[in-house]
């Protein structure tokens, strides 16, 4: 499916732990921290970015907890898997990424119906907000996602 990650496919048979990274992705992890305060000023300030941009629009983003790595940033949007087709049309990676964990088999006993959980899970997209990204494509990205909404006539 377009703009389905792969977080977003698993699935989820029972209960397991999550298990500590191999001395390989710690070393890289501990390399990384010196230049951690960088990274999540960067992050931080392209949600910001995002934050001004999205004001009052029909890309709603989501609230977040003072303190938040912001690594991806999430909205709320009318037709979610449309809105990711259109983004990568364009050349913008986005995705729904979270996905709702009461689908996966291990819950299938104590399954509900939770009919908001079915209107997130359509309206739910994450854009890059990674420091590895410039400004101004952070700028583009946000600028891009309000022109399909305008072209979509979702405003």
């Amino acid at each position: 499916q377009v703009g389905q990650s792969m977080r977003s496919s698993q699935h989820v048979p029972f209960a397991g732990f999550k298990m500590q990274p191999n001395d390989l992705t710690s070393a890289v992890g501990l390399a990384n921290l010196a230049t951690l305060p960088e990274a999540l000023a960067a992050q931080r300030a392209h949600a910001a970015t995002y934050d001004g941009a999205f004001r009052g629009s029909a890309v709603r983003p989501l609230r977040r907890r003072s303190g938040s790595s912001c690594w991806l940033y999430s909205v709320r949007v009318k037709h979610g898997p449309t809105f990711i087709r259109r983004l990568g049309e364009l050349g913008i990676e986005a995705s729904q990424t979270h996905t709702r964990n009461d689908v996966q088999p291990i819950f299938a006993a104590s399954r509900t119906y939770l009919p908001n959980m079915g209107i997130l899970e359509q309206e739910l997209v994450c854009l890059p907000g990674g420091p590895h990204l410039p400004a101004e494509d952070v700028q583009h990205i946000a600028a891009t996602a309000l022109a399909v909404v305008k072209e979509e006539g979702w405003t």
